[in-house]
């Protein structure tokens, strides 16, 4: 996730959307970070490795990208 993250920041892409699997696997802070847009500037490992109380992280980052 961290080589994801980089390449998004190398991009100059300025916001991430999180993407969670939604099964009952989840904890509650990956259901409440669901389709949330956040900084790509967040570290968002950190994050999950202080939040998450998942078996592991199943989650998936996309860059947000919009086209005017």
């Amino acid at each position: 996730m961290n080589e994801e993250l980089e390449k998004i920041k190398e991009l100059k892409i300025k916001n991430i959307k999180v993407l969670n699997v939604g099964d009952a696997r989840d904890c509650d802070w990956c259901i409440s970070m669901d389709k949330k847009t956040i900084s790509a500037d967040t570290d968002y490992v950190a994050l999950i490795n202080q939040n998450c109380t998942c078996d592991y992280y199943r989650g998936r980052l996309l860059a947000d990208i919009k086209i005017e």
